[in-house]
């Protein structure tokens, strides 16, 4: 019971990292141009949060126009390799 309680945390923890911090990162920054890829203003203006802020608007650019395949992409390796550890975690409690 404690296994399946301690991989549940840690599926919620990766997904909620992988999926919520890029949203959060473009929801802090605003007034995106796709000509220069980049964003003109953040509320938290450091520029490693307006990087990744025009970086995940830059792979939603190029996701509109090649039918969201990197997005899908991006969701199945996430998924992969959560699965992947959530396995090695669970061979590793056995022994």
């Amino acid at each position: 019971m404690e296994s399946n309680k301690k991989i549940k945390i840690i599926r919620l923890t990766i997904y909620s990292l992988v999926f919520l911090i890029p949203l959060l990162a473009m929801q802090n920054c605003s007034g995106w141009n796709e000509g220069s890829m980049e964003v003109s203003t953040c509320l938290v203006d450091i520029s490693i949060f307006r990087e990744f802020a025009s970086f995940c608007y830059n792979i939603l650019l190029i996701s509109a126009f090649l039918a969201f395949i990197p997005l899908i992409l991006y969701v199945l390796v996430v998924f992969g390799i959560t699965e992947l550890l959530v396995f090695i975690i669970k061979k590793i409690e056995k022994k």
